[in-house]
């Protein structure tokens, strides 16, 4: 747990929440895989700051299953405490 937050911030630069980052620099390329970048321009769209993208939409819903996945598979019944396998 103590390595989610760290990471996530480092994610979160990537993404470009904290620094903008130029349209179609080898930033912005790594920066759109990342699970922040898409729901930070999501926020940001209805402000004004872009045109809506697609993929956006498909980079959280992307995220959210890759997420859910290992939260699904880490809280499995072979991962439980005195669960033998």
């Amino acid at each position: 747990m103590q390595v989610v937050g760290p990471l996530m911030a480092l994610l979160a630069f990537l993404g470009g929440m904290f620094i903008p980052l130029t349209p179609g620099s080898t930033m912005d390329r790594i920066g759109s895989l990342t699970p922040m970048y898409g729901l930070h321009n999501l926020a940001l769209w209805p402000m004004g700051a872009e045109s809506f993208s697609w993929w956006w939409v498909v980079n959280v819903l992307t995220w959210l299953a890759v997420f859910l996945g290992g939260a699904a598979w880490r809280m499995g019944p072979r991962h439980r405490p005195g669960v033998s396998s």
